[in-house]
C-alpha cells in the first residue's frame, strides 16, 4: 500500500512542469555545498556524517517510531549525488549501484532508492513527504524546506563536510 502511494506521488511530482517545479525563491545563499534537505515537519534538525552514511546506505529506515525515512537520491552523474557518495560513503556511482545490487540479491531490500531527475522534483518531494530526505545544491533551497546540520554545520560554514 505504501509503495503504491509513494509511486503515485513520484509520478505526480515528475509530471509538474519544469517552470513550476523550482520556481520558488531561493533562501540559502551558498552554492558551495550540497544541502541535505527534509520536510519542515521532520523532528530531526541535525545528523552526523556517519548517520547520513547509514541513511544513504539504507541502514537507517526511520526518523522515529512514527515517521518512516523516505530516501530519494539525485540522478546518476549529478553533482549532488557524486559529492554525497564521495564524502559520506567513500563510493563512486558504480560502487553505490553494486552495493544496492548486493542488498537486493541478499533479500535485504526490494530495490535501490529512487533517483529524482531534477532539482524541482527533489524540492517538491521533500516538501510533500514528512519523512522525505534528498540532496540539492545549497543555493537552490527554498522556503518550506528544512536544511539539516551535518556534524553541527550548515552548507557554507567552515567545517561543513559536503562541500
Amino acid at each position: 500500500m505504501i509503495n503504491r502511494v509513494c509511486w503515485a506521488l513520484i509520478i505526480a511530482l515528475l509530471s509538474v512542469p519544469a517552470g513550476l517545479a523550482g520556481a520558488s525563491e531561493t533562501i540559502f545563499a551558498s552554492g558551495t555545498g550540497i544541502a541535505v534537505i527534509v520536510n519542515t515537519d521532520n523532528p530531526v534538525d541535525k545528523l552526523s556524517l556517519a548517520d547520513l552514511q547509514r541513511i544513504v546506505l539504507g541502514e537507517r529506515r526511520s526518523w522515529s517510531a512514527r515517521i518512516p525515512l523516505v530516501l530519494m537520491m539525485r540522478n546518476e552523474g549529478s553533482r549532488e549525488r557524486i559529492l554525497l557518495l564521495q564524502k559520506a560513503c567513500h563510493m563512486t556511482d558504480a560502487e553505490y549501484h553494486q552495493y544496492w545490487t548486493g542488498k537486493i540479491f541478499r533479500g535485504d531490500v526490494t530495490s535501490e532508492p529512487v533517483s529524482l531527475p531534477s532539482l524541482g522534483t527533489a524540492l517538491d518531494f521533500v516538501s510533500s513527504i514528512k519523512g522525505g530526505i534528498s540532496f540539492v545544491d545549497a543555493a537552490s533551497v527554498r522556503p518550506g524546506i528544512k536544511v539539516m546540520r551535518i556534524d553541527g554545520h550548515l552548507p557554507g560554514e567552515q567545517g561543513y563536510p559536503l562541500q
